[in-house]
């Protein structure tokens, strides 16, 4: 019994690093007795988990489909251990987090730091990333993203909000002229992130009401940062979370146009998986969750303001 335990615990952990040898580094296993256990873990569900390479490792679609219940009966057990031992213990081990490239540098970051200098036996692993990360998939506690959470059976946990603003730079707002309506977008370069593919359906609040605008531009690409020097260098109108053009419009490389048609502030959520029937999530999730909501709710009242003086 205690080797199918350690095979859960190593298939897990693989599908973390990407790879058996780090997998087997962090657990304390040798390289044999790791391909050993996977080997037999293989051979007992009668499918194979993993792709393997001589640099790297990929789950197969069964792989991925039984991380999801390898990684629930884990935290079952860990949660079976704590209710047993009778403890309140405070937040250990390690979170690990998934958030975009620029939110993640300038808010999770500093949450960050604030849980682990209250908390000395918990350590956050942070890994940046624009595009969509499935926590499950990707092997972490939780994913922070903004926009309105995808179906699914991730649990999603409302933190805070931000402002959605149109931008564009002084330059080419002489050059092309500052649109005063959504319609007149047709007639100006737009610039495209790729994650909504070539085209994009902005959204704009008209009469009381929120309508898609489908833009088109040149410049396309998979970077948000990318879009944001492409607006400061002229390239083209953008469309950007506030936090991210903050620092340009405070400078006056930036300027917000057709504001009275913002749309309403975009959702900050933590997106995790759901613990499993009767139980909690860990309490190393469950404090980064209330310190997001602490720092990252306070901003709401200041966002609703800016919205009722338009």
């Amino acid at each position: 019994m205690s080797d199918r335990l350690a095979e859960l615990e190593l298939f897990v952990a693989l599908a973390a690093r990407g790879a058996l040898a780090p997998a087997a580094r962090e657990l304390g296993l040798g390289p044999a007795r790791a391909s050993r256990l996977l080997a037999a873990l293989e051979t007992r569900l009668g499918t194979r988990l993993a792709r393997r390479t001589t640099r790297a490792l990929s789950l197969t679609e069964a792989g991925q489909r039984y991380l999801a219940h390898a990684q629930r009966a884990l935290a079952e057990l860990a949660q079976a251990h704590t209710v047993l031992k009778g403890t309140q213990a405070g937040p250990s081990g390690t979170l690990r987090l998934t958030a975009p490239t620029q939110f993640g540098a300038i808010h999770v970051a500093p949450l960050a730091a604030e849980l682990i200098a209250a908390h000395p036996a918990l350590s956050v692993d942070l890994t940046l990333d624009d595009h969509a990360v499935d926590p499950i998939v990707g092997g972490f506690d939780a994913s922070l993203r903004i926009g309105t959470p995808p179906p699914g059976t991730l649990i999603a946990r409302r933190v805070g909000e931000t402002r959605i603003v149109t931008v564009a730079s002084p330059d080419y707002l002489v050059r092309a002229g500052e649109p005063r309506v959504p319609d007149d977008l047709d007639g100006h370069e737009c610039l495209v992130w790729r994650g909504v593919g070539r085209t994009a359906a902005w959204r704009f609040r008209r009469n009381g009401k929120l309508r898609e605008r489908v833009v088109n531009g040149r410049f396309v690409a998979d970077s948000p940062a990318a879009i944001l020097s492409a607006a400061i260098a002229g390239a083209g109108i953008a469309r950007l979370p506030e936090y991210q053009a903050r620092a340009a419009l405070a400078a006056g490389k930036l300027v917000e146009i057709l504001g009275e048609y913002a749309p309403p502030p975009a959702p900050i959520n933590v997106l995790y998986p759901a613990p499993g029937a009767g139980l909690q999530i860990p309490a190393k999730l469950r404090v980064f969750i209330d310190l997001a909501i602490a720092r990252l709710a306070p901003q709401k009242p200041a966002l609703d303001r800016r919205m009722k003086d338009r």
